[in-house]
């Protein structure tokens, strides 16, 4: 099966993106700059980075096939990936909208590198910031059906299900990247608010009928850094007793604290993306290249329902998640 590119809908997105900021932002010919006075100087904070404000902006994604090809003759197919009308930043009366871009040297904790008994010691790293406090959006994806095949040809292809997501909200997020402190790769933090109405995903139990599937759903997920597990009033059992100031789950670190007394809190532990050859005890061969995602997170996810097979089992919560290492590898 060929493989194909399919980054008509990253470009429409892109000069979506573009075009509302042109529209947003029209220069002005006859603008001047104002001198000020010293007492007016003074009261000036300086700043940096840029804002762009984002209102009312909509997309609209239709993917007729996205693949994945091996080197084997093998493929993973998504097929009718799209999504209801994306929209970010709508109605009348929104204040925010906005999302910031800045660039500086903060000091950080090192890092640990598994040695907890070493104490850290501050870091000036440089690194870009992109923010928004304040952020409204309405997105969904969903793709009719995911298809696996081991070797290209029809009689081992399998038809793995079909997948929903939506409606995703994101109230506030933050991003933080830089390099390596040394070496290759890229380092980042990244914490987000998010909300779910529903993630679905159904499969078929009998390839010989499609119309026999059973399905697995969540509904009402919401995931933070904490819903006051442990407190009064907080019933993981009740949602009526969820709180709703739930912070920002956070997936890497890129900070550390250096004035905690918990040395699994001092150093800093950032997601990381690396590339390169490593030696891997399970493979026949002792070097193999690969593709390495490092994500220690943080947090706490909570769901009003899970349904399986039509089964309703209630809401479910996973309260304060701490993976200090989480590595995933992906060997071609």
């Amino acid at each position: 099966m060929p493989c194909h590119n399919h980054i008509l809908s990253a470009v429409r997105r892109s000069f979506a993106i573009f075009l509302a900021c042109i529209l947003l932002f029209p220069v002005t010919a006859g603008a001047t700059l104002q001198p000020l006075e010293n007492e007016e100087l003074e009261e000036v904070t300086g700043q940096a980075g840029i804002g762009i404000g984002v209102k009312d902006v909509q997309i609209f994604q239709n993917i007729g096939q996205l693949n994945y090809c091996a080197t084997d003759s093998g493929y993973l197919s998504l097929t009718n990936v799209q999504s209801d009308v994306i929209r970010y930043n709508f109605g009348t009366d929104l204040a925010g909208g906005a999302f910031y871009i800045d660039a500086g040297i903060c000091e950080v904790a090192s890092m640990d590198d598994w040695d907890l008994g070493t104490d850290p010691t501050s870091v000036n790293k440089g690194m870009l910031v992109t923010k928004s406090p304040d952020w409204q959006q309405e997105v969904s994806y969903e793709t009719s059906s995911i298809n696996f095949s081991s070797d290209g040809t029809g009689t081992n292809t399998h038809n793995l299900g079909a997948f929903y997501a939506g409606q995703i909200r994101q109230p506030s997020w933050r991003q933080y990247m830089a390099p390596h402190e040394s070496g290759h790769g890229l380092d980042m933090e990244y914490d987000f608010e998010m909300h779910i109405d529903k993630l679905s995903y159904a499969y078929r139990i009998d390839s010989a009928d499609p119309s026999n599937v059973q399905t697995l759903s969540f509904e009402n997920i919401h995931i933070g850094q904490s819903f006051g597990f442990g407190t009064a009033g907080d019933d993981p059992s009740d949602p009526t007793t969820w709180r709703s100031d739930i912070g920002e789950f956070q997936i890497g670190d890129m900070f550390g604290d250096l004035t905690s007394t918990d040395k699994k809190q001092q150093h800093a532990r950032p997601a990381q993306i690396d590339a390169g050859v490593c030696d891997f005890d399970f493979l026949d061969e002792n070097a193999q290249g690969a593709y390495r995602l490092r994500l220690p997170f943080e947090g706490s996810i909570r769901f009003e329902k899970v349904a399986y097979g039509g089964t309703d089992f209630g809401p479910g919560a996973i309260d304060g998640i701490k993976a200090y290492r989480f590595d995933a590898y992906l060997i071609p």
